[in-house]
């Protein structure tokens, strides 16, 4: 009798069928970006960040979280290169998830979107 795989099993069997590298490329965003969103929004995770942390400091990885908008940045990263007041601004790398703002420089965002990781 054959033996039927789990969910797990069966989804890592058809992608490693996959011979699209294209394909492959967007699975491999997509679990990157879902893995960032779940270990923002997992509650015992939730404690490792400093939200609106006033001790922002340049060179600082931030992570995008409940506020921001559009909602695909949620839980990708970003590094600090200036501290303001009310905001921190910040150099987005230059990865597919991050989309429009694949790259980016100088990207202005108000401290209650953005948590430091401890």
């Amino acid at each position: 009798m054959t033996e039927i795989p789990t969910g797990d099993e069966y989804i890592l069997d058809m992608i490693e069928d996959i011979d699209d590298i294209a394909l492959l490329n967007r699975i491999y965003d997509a679990a990157l970006v879902r893995a960032r969103k779940l270990e923002v929004e997992d509650g015992n995770e939730r404690q490792q960040y400093r939200e609106n942390d006033p001790d922002f400091r340049v060179g600082d990885t931030v992570f995008f979280q409940r506020g921001i908008s559009p909602k695909y940045l949620l839980g990708l990263s970003a590094r600090v290169t200036k501290v303001n007041a009310k905001s921190v601004v910040v150099t987005v790398p230059d990865e597919p998830a991050y989309r429009r703002f694949r790259g980016a420089r100088n990207v202005r965002c108000p401290k209650g979107i953005v948590a430091k990781r401890v």
